[in-house]
């Protein structure tokens, strides 16, 4: 996969089926148990769960800041990916850049594990990466615990 220098792409081995990742992307009651960095809470997450759709997730941070983000859902293909729009309102809101993209791919690995391939891209610049790196690897950090749980 090759992506241009404004892209972060991060990939995890993530201990869980195919269609419980791919449903803990898709399913508000799922995306409100893990779809904020460490120390945050989602607070809302509506989604219409088809190509064209909409969705908005609203997180509070620490200090009770909200951040919102919105998009639609360009492609859409059952546990093997989602491609949609990413557009960010809140505390550090970067300006001139406008919505940003993220592609999510999904990969059945064996033994009931998956390998999971994100991929946000038309970032503006190194500071913007950097914290979509962290932001992301957090996410993904509560992601996997969340279906940690579940598979228990």
């Amino acid at each position: 996969m090759v992506k241009d220098e404004n892209s972060v792409v991060l990939v995890r081995a993530v201990a869980a089926r195919i269609e419980h990742v791919y449903d803990a992307w898709t399913k508000p009651d799922l995306l409100q148990q893990w779809f904020a960095p460490r120390g945050w809470a989602v607070r809302s997450a509506d989604v219409a769960l088809h190509e064209g759709g909409s969705y908005r997730v609203e997180v509070i941070d620490s200090e009770w800041n909200r951040h919102v983000t919105d998009g639609r859902y360009e492609e859409l293909v059952p546990n093997r990916s989602i491609v949609k729009t990413l557009a960010y309102e809140g505390p550090g809101s970067r300006t001139g850049g406008g919505a940003t993209r993220l592609d999510v791919k999904f990969r059945d690995v064996g033994a009931g594990n998956t390998e999971l391939t994100l991929s946000h891209e038309n970032l503006l610049d190194e500071e913007h990466k950097a914290d979509m790196r962290r932001e992301w690897s957090q996410r993904l950090d509560k992601l996997e615990a969340l279906l940690a749980r579940s598979r228990d």
